[in-house]
């Protein structure tokens, strides 16, 4: 065996591990990015005045995740879109935003939730009126 021959051999395995490595790098990433999809997925979030809509947001995966483990990301995700309509009055993440109908959703983090039951709504006319007295924070 010569030389010419090592080189051939090392460079044949050589590009031969690469490819493999690409190859699984992308088949795992498609499958955790269908797995993410079907755990966290489908939500959408509608805002709506009585029965009039105001706004209807698709959420990714990403996003899906965040707001359903954390209140804090709840809270600044539904502030965001909310924003534009009509400031909040009361904490969203309240158990009395949820008792009074300014927010319906349903249990975080259910894996047997359908997509289409995949849906947080926030009424803004449920939406309690500020105090009188009280300062806008802006």
């Amino acid at each position: 065996m010569d030389l010419n021959d090592v080189m051939d051999n090392i460079i044949v395995s050589t590009s031969y591990d690469v490819a493999k490595f690409f190859v699984s790098y992308i088949l795992a990433k498609i499958v955790w990015g269908k797995w993410l999809d079907w755990r966290w997925g489908g939500w959408k979030l509608i805002v709506k005045r009585g029965e009039h809509g105001l706004a209807e947001r698709e959420m990714s995966s990403e996003c899906g995740k965040r707001t359903q483990n954390d209140k804090n990301e709840f809270s600044v995700y539904v502030k965001g879109v909310v924003s534009p309509y009509e400031f909040i009055n009361i904490d969203i993440c309240s158990d009395k935003a949820e008792e009074i109908g300014l927010v319906h959703r349903p249990s975080l983090g259910r894996l047997d939730l359908p997509r289409n039951q995949r849906v947080i709504t926030i009424d803004l006319s449920k939406n309690p009126a500020k105090p009188s007295g009280q300062r806008s924070p802006l």
